[in-house]
């Protein structure tokens, strides 16, 4: 579907399907969508977002590999004239949004000859061709899945498969390799780890020859990348990418084409979660005062939301109460994972919370019952 929206001149806007409501309602209006395509089984918070923003919808569905897509809706179908149209590099073919790391995620729209000149460039870093392939382990939704694995192995001439159970998972993740006859994989850090996990829990009788396993998206640490590399009998080759820049900035070269040191190609992106937008939930509870959403080291993801909250004066607010209402209002990947009950937040002199540093606090604080008042 991605090709044939961009092959009619018209931007893609893929999103995650975890999304609530009110979340596709800012998507969706940020990206100014004129339709939303869900697949035949429904998205139920997409569609009552397009609904209440008057953004018709319809269902595409696929019976087999040999069909064509159908649409459940398809009024002003013009078929005939999609063929003539020319596509032009300055069209703007993909919109997608950043992680919003210090504001709510803002929009970047990609055009054309963005796709392409990214997509050729990753093609030579990794020196793809006809006799490559690659299972896709990411979501087609972020720059890194669609870019580095999807698209770059199109234009490539190379082959692509999707996991067999739809999405990855660690029990198939191989047999799905070796199936497809893959060369290389590229995945997040946290996909990695379980990988490793899985090799160190459950074995493979045998594992392919892999000419390359990339990691982006994250910054990979350097006992993770010893232990896949001495694992897989594979180099591992680390990229520094924005979706600004279209994905791929940086990368360490394959062996042949010179050394790669871990660590060496740039600073961590981040998850794709702003703690603005968590900090507008926690505040938006009526028995919150002041809330501030933070990042903390975490082993298998490389780092976790936490987030602290000060009660109104005078009521009683329990942890469990403010995860269950970020639950009902966030995807579930964006649901801090510690919730501290507090007193008081460190702030400067013009009153803005130091995020920093109440990460520093709270960290310190971990394993103790009560987390005491700041100055206390």
């Amino acid at each position: 579907m991605f090709l044939a929206v961009i092959r009619c001149r018209a931007t893609a806007a893929p999103l995650n399907s975890a999304y609530t409501t009110e979340e596709f309602e800012f998507y969706l209006s940020d990206s100014q969508s004129k339709l939303l395509l869900v697949p035949a089984q429904g998205i139920k918070s997409a569609q009552a977002a397009a609904s209440k923003l008057n953004i018709p919808h319809v269902s595409a569905t696929l019976q087999d590999e040999n069909s064509k897509v159908a649409l459940s809706s398809n009024p002003d179908s013009h078929l005939d004239s999609v063929h003539q149209l020319v596509n032009d590099p300055a069209d703007v073919s993909l919109f997608l949004h950043t992680s919003g790391t210090t504001s709510r995620p803002k929009g970047v729209p990609l055009t054309q000859l963005n796709l392409a000149t990214s997509t050729l460039n990753i093609k030579s870093v990794y020196k793809l061709t006809e006799s490559d392939s690659t299972v896709i382990v990411l979501p087609l939704f972020h720059v890194h899945g669609l870019l580095a694995g999807l698209l770059s192995s199109l234009i490539s001439g190379a082959a692509v498969a999707l996991p067999a159970a739809g999405r990855f998972s660690a029990s198939t993740f191989w047999t799905d390799v070796i199936k497809y006859n893959a060369t290389w994989y590229t995945a997040v850090p946290t996909i990695h780890q379980i990988i490793l996990d899985r090799h160190e829990s459950k074995p493979e009788p045998a594992y392919p020859n892999l000419r390359f396993i990339r990691s982006c998206s994250a910054s990979l640490a350097p006992s993770v990348l010893a232990r896949l590399e001495a694992a897989f009998d594979a180099p591992v080759l680390e990229a520094y990418a924005m979706t600004e820049a279209s994905h791929l900035m940086a990368s360490n070269p394959l062996p042949e084409c010179g050394p790669h040191k871990a660590g060496s190609v740039g600073k961590p992106v981040g998850q794709k979660i702003s703690p603005i937008e968590v900090d507008a939930v926690l505040l938006s509870h009526p028995n919150v005062a002041q809330a501030v959403a933070f990042g903390v080291p975490d082993e298998k993801y490389g780092e976790e939301i936490n987030c602290a909250v000060i009660p109104r004066e005078g009521v009683n607010l329990e942890e469990a109460e403010i995860s269950q209402y970020c639950k009902k209002n966030l995807a579930s990947f964006k649901v801090p994972k510690k919730v501290f009950i507090t007193g008081s937040l460190p702030k400067t002199a013009t009153g803005k919370i130091q995020r920093r540093i109440v990460a520093e606090h709270f960290l310190s604080q971990m394993s103790a019952a009560k987390v005491p008042k700041f100055g206390a």
